[in-house]
């Protein structure tokens, strides 16, 4: 027997955009796997990236379709190396300049953003991701700042724990690559360990 959240939720599908109703596809399924929650009379849920609901009475399927809320640019490509590039400003000049070349020339942040994406839907698990699967269904789409900024806080984890080597070691830099190295363990651990302590801040 279909959920009885589907049914109402169906009726939005004329008021939707094509993206908007992927993405409420994506996160019908994702639900499928979460424990049942409560959808009452007076409360707006998220039904696609930017579109909002608000339920009006969800036994009759009564739902309007909010105004998406005004959300901050996504930062481009170039803007996050450079965040990246920062991290090591307190770094020799030896250092800086070969955590340049990983970032600008190596792809170093195109390699762990591209394991954390292939992951997405997996940390949004409750039964591959126990502690943290809530907390990673706040960080929103993968199209959206909150998800890039997680993105970037991997990354600064990675660095607080060496995780990319340095100049002074036999191998140098690690970009992340070669993922039969155990580099995409490293990442999910990292998104898991962040997850389940957003208190986390680098030095």
């Amino acid at each position: 027997m279909a959920s009885p959240l589907l049914v109402p939720i169906c009726l939005l599908t004329n008021q939707l955009s094509l993206n908007d109703l992927q993405a409420l596809q994506a996160h019908v399924a994702s639900l499928m796997t979460a424990e049942p929650v409560a959808i009452k009379a007076g409360e707006v849920v998220l039904v696609g990236e930017n579109t909002y609901a608000h339920v009006g009475r969800p036994e009759l399927g009564t739902f309007n379709v909010l105004p998406a809320a005004a959300e901050e640019k996504i930062l481009t490509p170039n803007q996050l190396r450079q965040e990246v590039i920062k991290m090591a400003d307190s770094k020799g000049k030896a250092f800086k300049a070969g955590w340049r070349k990983l970032v600008l020339n190596r792809g170093m942040v195109e390699n762990v953003f591209g394991i954390l994406e292939e992951c997405y839907s997996e940390i949004r698990r409750k039964n591959s991701n126990p502690e943290g699967w809530k907390t990673a269904r706040e960080l929103g789409g993968r199209d959206t700042l909150k998800w890039q900024r997680f993105k970037l806080r991997v990354i600064s984890y990675l660095y607080e724990k060496g995780s990319f080597g340095s100049p002074e070691e036999e191998e140098g830099f690690h970009d992340f690559e070669d993922t039969a190295g155990g580099c995409d363990e490293i990442a999910w651990d990292a998104a898991c360990y962040l997850l389940e302590h957003p208190e986390w801040q680098a030095k």
